[in-house]
């Protein structure tokens, strides 16, 4: 919420995927599996995914408020925000 929240900055974004990314790698540690921490690795993933959209998205859109960009761009961002999962190297 402090760093992803509905008024966003490029700086606090940036820290907030750090922090995620960080509590990701330790989550990947624990073990057993349980039902509960499947569904903390999925928070995990959504959070990531919120957090890489808006990091993308350089103009304010509704509830996505960005301090460092204001506007509204129709120009660059009148479209969906896609992301792909990064292939591994085979």
């Amino acid at each position: 919420w402090d760093g992803a929240g509905i008024v966003r900055s490029n700086a606090r974004l940036s820290a907030a995927l750090k922090e995620v990314s960080a509590l990701s790698s330790q989550v990947e540690t624990i073990t057993p599996l349980t039902p509960s921490l499947i569904e903390l690795k999925n928070m995990l993933t959504v959070a990531t995914l919120i957090i890489q959209s808006a990091l993308l998205r350089n103009e304010s859109r509704g509830l996505h408020y960005k301090e460092d960009y204001p506007n509204v761009d129709d120009e660059h961002f009148l479209c969906d925000t896609i992301l792909y999962r990064e292939q591994s190297p085979q």
